[in-house]
């Protein structure tokens, strides 16, 4: 389907937004930075829901979204990185990839119900990372980044401790449910 899918026509836009062609996807950041490093893995070929892909299909998919999600977080080295599949306003396969990041105004909830103006980055920002970020992509399918990027052992959730804020954050969001 490519006349009236969204992200169909999307897939041979290799505009600005572009950032990398991989195995079964497509990479663009989307255009609300506002959450900086926010991408979309689009899925190269029409299908709605994870389970009309075969098991080869769907495993390629989860290895590109795995590889970009690692790059992501080599660059920006988020706090939690979030996995978001909907589909519901564009029937596409397309994950969001969103680095959430220290002092995220609600760290604790999905971007989608933080009230926000659109933030577009000027165009040589754009550039600068699309120039940057593939290069990352690809030494991740080269196998040049351990399973943790750069991050330290204690980033693991097995020895992480969370610093006194994300404990006090934590804290308050118990107590709001």
């Amino acid at each position: 389907m490519t006349g009236e899918c969204f992200m169909c026509a999307r897939l041979s836009d290799n505009g600005p937004l572009f950032v990398a062609d991989l195995p079964s996807s497509r990479v663009y950041f989307n255009e609300d930075q506002f959450f900086p490093g926010w991408v979309f893995v689009v899925l190269k070929r029409h299908a709605v829901e994870l389970y009309d892909l075969d098991p080869g299909e769907r495993a390629a998919l989860i290895e590109d979204v795995t590889r970009v999600a690692r790059a992501l977080a080599r660059v920006y080295r988020p706090v939690k990185m979030n996995y978001e599949l909907l589909g519901n306003l564009v029937p596409h396969i397309h994950w969001h990839l969103v680095p959430r990041l220290e002092g995220d105004p609600e760290l604790q909830g999905p971007v989608w119900r933080v009230e926000h103006e659109p933030r577009a980055l000027p165009l040589d920002e754009v550039r600068r990372r699309v120039e940057h970020l593939p290069g990352v992509v690809s030494a991740a399918y080269a196998g040049g980044m351990p399973i943790l990027g750069t991050f330290e052992k204690a980033r693991d959730r097995r020895t992480f401790t969370p610093c006194p804020n994300q404990r006090r954050r934590r804290r308050r969001a118990r107590q709001r449910y």
